[in-house]
């Protein structure tokens, strides 16, 4: 099975399938390059799976018939867990902003949700763990019994974006960190200090709920947080 690196949709074809293969997809795909608010949720993973595809199409697909875990399958799975936090941050108001798949590096990571409200920014870091049993401390998450380290890539991942965020808006911007886990079973011990944990039924429910902050400029740090140069610099 062959998935398109465009939009993550199954194809019979390895590159990419028909309807992002039209006579416009070259000018969508630099568009979406350019414009990070036309990024859909899952977007980085669903192209780190594809292309592990490509690469590999016989073990991939002998992996497939065998059931056998691989790192595209990981992308996979990464890729349904962005996915479906993507489906619930839509159910924020118009007075929201809400951007996915941001690029931080040129290899390839990035940020998986930015949530711009009345409240203030969020970076959101999506752990799929479905099957697994997750375990929140106040300086410490399990996964399975072990360790992860989650909370400190989360906070660290924030700090950037609020360095990023501040520099180009020419103004201080504050940006909280969550944590959103995918899990039938989370249980949260206590929250954490520096990041919020939150399953993904609760992530909405959360955002609304934080305060309102005054001189919050919404659509201004939306306008740069769109940018690329934003984040990986003037190309």
């Amino acid at each position: 099975m062959s998935f398109c690196g465009h939009c993550g949709l199954a194809t019979t074809n390895d590159v990419i399938c028909d309807a992002c293969s039209g006579p416009s997809a070259a000018s969508v795909s630099t568009t979406t390059e350019s414009d990070i608010a036309l990024h859909v949720a899952g977007r980085s993973m669903r192209n780190q799976a594809h292309e592990l595809r490509r690469e590999h199409p016989i073990r991939s697909f002998l992996a497939f018939a065998l059931r056998v875990h691989t790192d595209e399958k990981a992308w996979d799975k990464g890729a349904v867990g962005e996915e479906k936090v993507g489906k619930e941050l839509e159910k924020l108001g118009p007075e929201w902003r809400v951007l996915h798949s941001i690029p931080v590096t040129s290899d390839g990571a990035d940020i998986d949700h930015l949530v711009i409200g009345p409240p203030g920014v969020f970076t959101i870091n999506t752990k799929y763990h479905v099957g697994k049993k997750v375990v929140v401390y106040e300086r410490a998450l399990y996964v399975s019994g072990q360790k992860q380290a989650y909370l400190t890539k989360g906070a660290a991942e924030a700090r950037f974006a609020s360095r990023q965020l501040s520099a180009a808006t020419g103004q201080p911007v504050l940006v909280r960190p969550l944590i959103v886990v995918l899990s039938s079973d989370l249980v949260v011990k206590q929250q954490p200090a520096s990041v919020t944990v939150k399953s993904r039924r609760q992530v909405v429910k959360w955002l609304l709920s934080q305060p309102a902050l005054p001189l919050v400029d919404v659509e201004m740090i939306f306008a740069a947080a769109r940018q690329k140069s934003t984040w990986l610099g003037a190309d």
